[in-house]
């Protein structure tokens, strides 16, 4: 638990809250593993949860007429899906493993 702490502290997001509060998101979050290629959201579905890369890298694409396109380049401690859950809505982008990666996920009810 103590590596968890440090790590999401480590998080641009987390970063300013209490041990408190940084103890009860690492009770919730669950490890979510992705294979190279493996999509994680889709662009235009419901967003539903929040993601913190540990490691391996992502790519974030958005459709553009009948072709895609690359946005972002995510890498370990880029934080997924934070401004949908925040704002409400569907996906804006397609984000999809680059190589195996691993993230933790913590769900919007949790949130």
């Amino acid at each position: 638990m103590h590596e968890l702490l440090v790590e999401l502290r480590a998080i641009d997001l987390l970063a300013g809250m209490d041990d408190k509060m940084l103890e009860q998101i690492a009770a919730l979050v669950t490890i979510h593993q992705l294979d190279q290629g493996e999509i994680l959201v889709s662009e235009g579905e419901a967003a539903a949860d929040l993601y913190f890369l540990r490691s391996g890298s992502l790519v974030a694409t958005v459709k553009d007429g009948g072709s895609t396109t690359e946005v972002g380049r995510l890498r370990p401690g880029d934080v997924i899906g934070e401004s949908r859950l925040i704002a409400g809505g569907r996906r804006t982008a397609t984000v999809s493993a680059l190589a195996g990666s691993e993230l933790l996920q913590l769900s919007a009810v949790n949130l």
